[in-house]
This record gives structure tokens, C-alpha cells and sequence, in this order.
């Protein structure tokens, strides 16, 4: 994996986890106006309300970076591979 590819990968990986983070987010407002007003619709209906708005989100990341993604990192390159030679 070149320099290039492991920058991809990074960039890739980052949107991800932003993406996670927006969703915590709103998920946390969620639970706080559930806990304001007390009822289990504003739960229920929130959360399916915040998966609506991520998941097209999500989909279209993965699908706009999937060469990114797939790409495995090697022995060589990764400084947290256990392969190594066998003894």
C-alpha cells in the first residue's frame, strides 16, 4: 500500500467516524428530550428519526469510498501487525 492509498484510507476512515459522531450527537438530544418530556414516543419516534437521516449518509460514504475501504493493510506497512515470520 503506497502513500497515497493509506492517505485515502485515513480520509475514508475519518468521514466514518464523523459520521458516527454526528450520530451520537443527535442521539444524545434525543435521550435529552425524552428525559425533558418524559414520553416514550419522542424516544422511539427520535431514534428512528436519527437512523432516516444517518444511514443514507452512512450508505453513501461507503459507497463513494469503497475502494478506500477494502484495501487491507500488509505486514510491512502496518505497525500493528502481529504476523510476522514464524519461529
Amino acid at each position: 500500500m503506497n502513500k497515497l492509498d493509506q492517505e485515502r484510507r485515513r480520509e475514508a476512515i475519518k468521514g466514518l467516524v464523523n459520521i458516527a459522531i454526528f450520530e451520537a450527537f443527535l442521539l444524545f438530544a434525543v435521550i435529552g428530550v425524552y428525559f425533558y418530556i418524559g414520553d416514550i414516543r419522542y424516544l422511539i419516534g427520535g431514534v428512528i428519526a436519527v437512523m432516516i437521516l444517518t444511514a443514507p449518509m452512512l450508505l453513501r460514504h461507503i459507497a463513494a469510498n469503497k475502494d478506500a475501504l477494502g484495501q487491507k493493510n500488509t505486514a510491512e506497512n502496518d505497525p500493528y501487525s502481529t504476523s510476522g515470520p514464524d519461529l
